[in-house]
């Protein structure tokens, strides 16, 4: 009998892509493509939000069951999170977040799908408006640059 730590739980990848290959996608989704009109959209900046990890993310289905899923973050702002999934998500789905934090703990951030849009292939990139803000220097490391979206080492 196999035991497992308590805290691991199976996240289902439905972007089953390489980490090699997520980087290539995600150094050409952050060429600027912003049109004036979407970043007036935008009540909050957001910044590159890459971390060596995935996420988990408890994403709720039109029927109202959830279920556990892989996501890969891209970008973070106080108020919501943008991320990489395999799937098409509905506007206003519930997804539930864990979101690691700079001093090795973690929040639980609750939010609705406020877009997704097809990116290629499986690949959905898709943006959560969480229910609470957070503080980003909770997320970000000090001296974090916000232009070139790099750590200061």
């Amino acid at each position: 009998m196999t035991r497992s730590h308590p805290t691991e739980v199976h996240c289902v990848d439905l972007l089953r892509m390489s980490d090699d290959e997520l980087h290539e996608l995600l150094d050409n989704l952050e060429r600027p493509e912003d049109t004036p009109e979407t970043l007036t959209q935008r009540e909050e900046p957001r910044y590159p939000y890459r971390l060596p990890v995935r996420l988990a993310a408890l994403i709720s289905r039109p029927d109202g069951a959830a279920d556990l899923f892989s996501i890969v973050p891209r970008d973070l702002s106080c108020n919501g999170i943008g991320f990489l999934h395999g799937q098409f998500v509905y506007p206003d789905a519930r997804v539930v977040v864990k979101l690691p934090t700079i001093d090795q703990d973690s929040v639980i951030a609750v939010g609705r799908v406020k877009r997704c849009r097809h990116v290629c292939g499986r690949v959905h990139e898709v943006g959560i408006r969480f229910e609470q803000t957070f503080d980003l220097k909770d997320f970000l490391p000090p001296g974090y640059d916000a232009e070139t979206g790099q750590d200061p080492d």
